[in-house]
């Protein structure tokens, strides 16, 4: 049987080399000994980081569709469903102009570049990567299969093995549900909300800092090598929890090789390889450089593994006010 991790057809060659390059540096018993001890005091320290967020406690629900105008701007907020329950914790983001793509690195990846200015309207973002036990309401709803889970567990981790098909089709199903319209969110509005007002490598800044992410590097101590539950670790200044690292998500977008003709009103590009769709973050896999901000990547819109998940985004009336923060 083969091992969903490390199996060749499920990575992509760049995050391939990365795999091989992880197992020849941790093939020392005495390195792994000492990551392990180190793993654990990370661990502990990040999980009181974030269980003494007090935004996880706030989160309203909306009496009805015109209440979301009321709102301000990093208000956390949910949706009834028609069969039960909730939609996922959405924070309602500002309107605003930023600079997209690679910006203060040394070394863009070509694929980042030209950075350009990008106007983007009002929307709100879901708080965490969608995890199993909301993916698996929808499964069950609509007569589907339960995606693999690598054997990792399920409940709170960001669900995996989804297409960009079955991401669509689990956000057509919220929008039914709720009678709001949720979508995946389009390439710059990934990129807005998750570099929430800055213009650094990561979201937290230029360097690297331990604990901030799940990613191969990330931490101290040995890799995790796998998912983790949403919201271990901090959230960016807008309050989304894993932006970087944990799982690649989804965008609306097709695949293009640079920003040349890319929209600059914060729009998804629905022209160029659209058998491929970008995904942003980066994964529990990456390297560091793998989960700047700025990064991009792709997958077939087919492909089920377990390095890609996805976070919704619900639209708002543009003629309403645009709240600053």
């Amino acid at each position: 049987m083969s091992n969903p991790k490390y199996s060749v057809e499920r990575l992509s060659r760049t995050e391939y080399r990365h795999a091989l390059r992880r197992f020849f540096q941790t093939s020392s018993l005495s390195i792994l000994v000492c990551w392990s001890a180190a793993a654990t005091l990370s661990q502990e320290q990040v999980d009181v980081e974030a269980k003494s967020d007090p935004d996880l406690d706030e989160a309203i629900l909306l009496e009805d569709k015109a209440s979301i105008e009321q709102l301000t701007a990093l208000s956390i907020f949910r949706e009834s469903l028609q069969i039960g329950g909730t939609s996922p914790r959405m924070v309602l983001i500002p309107s605003g102009k930023f600079e997209m793509g690679c910006l203060t690195e040394i070394d863009c990846s070509e694929d980042e570049i030209p950075s350009r200015e990008v106007q983007v309207g009002r929307f709100a973002v879901s708080q965490f990567e969608v995890t199993f036990d909301q993916y698996q309401v929808f499964a069950k709803a609509s007569l589907r299969s339960v995606p693999d889970d690598s054997q990792w567990g399920r409940g709170s981790r960001p669900a995996i093995h989804v297409s960009w098909y079955d991401a669509v089709a689990y956000t057509k199903w919220l929008s039914d549900e709720t009678g709001a319209i949720y979508r995946l969110p389009s390439e710059a509005e990934w990129e807005y909300a998750g570099r929430a007002g800055t213009n650094t490598k990561y979201s937290w800044g230029d360097e690297l800092l331990y604990g901030k992410a799940n990613c191969d590097g990330c931490n101290t101590g040995r890799p995790i090598e796998k998912t983790t539950e949403v919201g271990k670790y901090a959230p960016n200044p807008w309050k989304l929890y894993d932006i970087h690292g944990n799982v690649w998500e989804w965008t609306l977008d097709c695949w293009n090789r640079n920003f040349g003709t890319a929209p600059t009103d914060g729009t998804a590009w629905t022209t160029g390889d659209c058998a491929r769709r970008v995904v942003r973050g980066g994964s529990w896999i990456a390297s560091p450089f793998f989960v700047r901000s700025a990064t991009r990547h792709f997958y077939s819109a087919e492909n089920r593994v377990s390095l890609v998940g996805f976070r919704v985004v619900r639209e708002i009336d543009p003629s309403s006010a645009h709240d600053p923060i």
